[in-house]
């Protein structure tokens, strides 16, 4: 975790437990198996349910950071596996160049749409990491066709410069899809992500 919200929140639910064990602990020392000491019995039961109560809400907590921030790392790790790919892999003579570079045109506007998509989204959690999802497979489509474009360009120069625009592109995806999983356990990052979403948009453009 990189976010000193999301660490304070962990910390406090673990003093929680921390402090109602003790309790737990000690209550069940005085209580000392005594039927009669009732008002022992009930600081036992007491802290009992309190800690299953503590101990829910820190698992519920791990489990939803974990979700939103992993879910956003595997994309953005697919991603960079598929910028690594494309120093290796081409598809010689298999088409025409202009049948894949109107394919990555057609790509690239999806992706335009998807991104001004997310700029709107942002607050609903489950509909960003949709988008994300989206985003990163039509940035798979667009490496795919790359291979072709690549493989049929008629220079070295203009198959360089297909790569370079479109990795450039995947980096800023990156950037996008994970401040998207840290957003919302730190809102401040709003300004950031309208900026990435406008960072990949002109990425498309270009």
């Amino acid at each position: 975790m990189t976010q000193t919200r999301d660490k304070c929140l962990i910390l406090d639910q673990l003093k929680t437990i921390v402090e109602t064990s003790l309790q737990f602990i000690l209550s069940t020392k005085e209580s000392g198996g005594n039927l009669k000491n009732s008002q022992w019995h009930k600081s036992v039961d007491d802290n009992s349910e309190q800690l299953t109560k503590s101990i829910h809400r820190l698992v519920h907590t791990l489990e939803e950071q974990s979700s939103s921030i992993g879910i956003m790392s595997g994309l953005s790790e697919n991603i960079r596996q598929l910028i690594s790919t494309l120093d290796t892999t081409t598809l010689v003579n298999q088409g025409h160049f202009v049948d894949y570079q109107t394919r990555m045109v057609e790509i690239l506007k999806q992706m335009a749409r998807t991104t001004q998509e997310i700029l709107t989204q942002t607050n609903h959690t489950e509909t960003s990491r949709h988008l994300a999802n989206q985003l990163a497979r039509e940035y798979s489509d667009l490496v795919h066709a790359t291979y072709g474009a690549i493989g049929t360009t008629t220079t070295n120069d203009l198959a360089t410069r297909i790569k370079s625009v479109v990795a450039d592109l995947g980096f800023a995806c990156i950037d996008l899809i994970e401040k998207l999983g840290l957003y919302q356990h730190d809102q401040t990052l709003k300004y950031n992500i309208d900026n990435l979403c406008q960072k990949v948009i002109e990425k498309v453009r270009i």
